[in-house]
């Protein structure tokens, strides 16, 4: 599903699972986003809260959450419907999980991946990322293909991302895998693909600004320090920043 920031991809999901989903897993970039879904999974009534766990998770946000496959496994194995919502950094349990306890994890139905154009890209045992999040989730989606194709899997973002050639990467040898988005045995077939445009012309969402401001920042900052595209929502004409100062106090 690709669809803009702010349209509520989340909350779709969570009334398309309700009612036909019991078993699922729910990978997300930031512990933030852990707590969006659960708020959305309880208030659309799709999970109850004792029914979802966080993997690398903190235990304060008021669900379960496990930092290791075997307890994972005891939760899941004593319950029929579950929701597990894993941040990328931790997918090595959910992959340890899935090694350990094929029969229980078997039973899963579905495996969302949020932010989903993170999953497009290399998978190497070499590979720096690898040892990121985004490099333990695209092996831990690899592991779904090639040993769990009975597990449907959904993707959801706003910017699919396409591979097309890296000249940096060589596909020749065993250890490297390329993923892009375009490819169907992988990311299936794409169900809604709703643009910005259209949304804002049917009052959806509201107008924006986009500010990129690199040229204000401190030049001896680091180049992600400075990368930066300020979206400001138009509610009303007042609240469009015109200044830096006006912006700052946004």
């Amino acid at each position: 599903i690709v669809a803009p920031c702010g349209l509520g991809k989340t909350r779709i999901i969570c009334e398309s699972l309700r009612d036909l989903v019991d078993r699922c897993v729910i990978c997300v970039p930031h512990i933030h986003l852990q707590k969006q879904w659960q708020n959305e999974l309880v208030d659309n009534e799709t999970f109850k809260l004792s029914e979802i766990c966080f993997v690398g998770g903190d235990p304060c946000l008021g669900t379960a959450s496990f930092n290791d496959a075997d307890s994972l496994a005891t939760w899941i194995g004593s319950r029929d419907k579950y929701c597990i919502i894993s941040t990328n950094s931790s997918t090595t349990i959910l992959a340890t999980l899935f090694d350990k306890y094929p029969e229980i994890c078997g039973q899963i139905q579905v495996c969302e991946f949020d932010e989903a154009h993170h999953m497009a890209g290399v998978i190497s045992k070499t590979a720096r990322d690898d040892d990121m999040g985004i490099g333990k989730t695209r092996k831990f989606l690899d592991l779904l293909v090639e040993k769990f194709p009975k597990i449907k899997r959904l993707f959801t973002t706003f910017t699919p991302r396409n591979i097309v050639f890296d000249t940096s990467v060589d596909t020749a040898t065993d250890d490297v895998k390329i993923m892009s988005m375009d490819d169907e045995a992988v990311f299936g077939t794409c169900l809604a693909n709703i643009n910005l445009r259209d949304t804002i012309k049917l009052g959806i969402l509201p107008d924006y600004m986009i500010w990129c401001i690199t040229g204000f920042m401190d030049p001896g900052l680091d180049e992600n320090e400075i990368k930066a595209q300020l979206i400001l929502e138009a509610w009303q004409a007042k609240e469009i920043a015109t200044d830096l100062v006006t912006y700052a106090k946004y």
